[in-house]
């Protein structure tokens, strides 16, 4: 057992291994080819961002993002944010996979600094204009 404080440690300890290099020799028999046939393309995975100047609500959002979550969580391949949370120096910044994530509280805003949340998925066949909507109703 290893106790780490915020994912901090060594790799090696983890995983066994000397490292990545980036520089290795691949071989030479190597080829690579396209999975879809040229001039198609598959509009399934997408990405979406919302924005908004206005502060948002902690409770609201995160009754927004767990409705997100629990309706779609396995289409949310990436997102990630930076939040301007009400009544909040701070920013708030958070990331996650699938129905997993996690958020902590970064610096304060800096002066003269548009307080601008913005939220960027990359999804798998997501309703984009229900999401805006939710969003939209949720930012008031």
């Amino acid at each position: 057992i290893r106790i780490v404080e915020h994912g901090k440690i060594d790799l090696a300890e983890l995983l066994d291994v000397r490292g990545f290099n980036l520089n290795a020799d691949l071989g030479g028999g190597m080829t690579l080819r396209p999975l879809a046939p040229a001039g198609k393309s598959s509009d399934r995975i997408t990405s979406l961002v919302l924005r908004s100047d206005k502060p948002l609500n902690l409770d609201r959002l995160s009754e927004f993002m767990n409705e997100l979550l629990e309706d779609h969580g396995k289409q949310l391949l990436r997102y990630k944010g930076v939040l301007n949370i009400e009544d909040e120096p701070r920013k708030m910044v958070f990331q996650g996979v699938l129905k997993l994530y996690g958020f902590d509280w970064d610096t304060e805003w800096a002066e003269g600094e548009p307080r601008e949340s913005v939220i960027v998925f990359i999804a798998d066949e997501l309703p984009e204009e229900k999401i805006r909507a939710g969003f939209a109703a949720m930012v008031g």
